[in-house]
């Protein structure tokens, strides 16, 4: 195993690479290219991704604290069965990315595209969803817990009666 520490990578481009069994302390990655890239049994804190193109990401399996996305592409990312503590995605396109029977405790998705977003299984108490586009969401019956804005109401309950398998019929 190794460990990626206290490092910063600006406009790098990872595309396609597999990473196996490393671990990622303190690192901050600026306008890098990581779409395609595989994380395989990787452990994260205190990392950041700043304005990275991250799209069909595959961090399956992934352990995470403190770890950040800014204004970054993930979309078809899949972060099935990960687990992540006090996450933060902002401004983040995650159009149509995976979340299936991922741990998002205490995490935040602050003004992220979530239209296709599946969080199938996924646990998320606590986890706050604020300026998020929610349109189209999966996944409704893991919403338990989550905090959102009074804006959001609408578009999330349609993720939630699909779930639910909630009819509406004026007849």
């Amino acid at each position: 195993m190794t460990d990626w520490q206290d490092a910063e990578f600006r406009g790098e481009r990872f595309t396609g690479q597999e990473i196996v069994g490393e671990r990622l302390l303190d690192v901050t990655f600026y306008d890098c290219d990581l779409s395609a890239v595989q994380l395989v049994d990787v452990t994260m804190a205190r990392a950041q991704f700043v304005r990275c193109r991250m799209s069909g990401l595959v961090a399956a399996n992934v352990k995470a604290i403190d770890v950040v996305f800014d204004d970054c592409k993930l979309d078809e990312a899949n972060f099935r069965f990960s687990t992540w503590e006090r996450a933060t995605f902002t401004g983040c396109d995650l159009s149509t990315a995976e979340f299936c029977s991922a741990r998002l405790a205490t995490s935040r998705f602050e003004g992220c595209m979530l239209h296709g977003t599946d969080f199938d299984k996924a646990s998320m108490t606590g986890t706050r969803l604020h300026g998020s586009r929610l349109d189209g969401v999966r996944g409704g019956e893991a919403l338990r817990g989550v905090v959102i804005g009074s804006d959001q109401v609408l578009p999330l309950s349609m993720a939630v009666f699909g779930a639910l398998e909630i009819s509406i019929d004026d007849d």
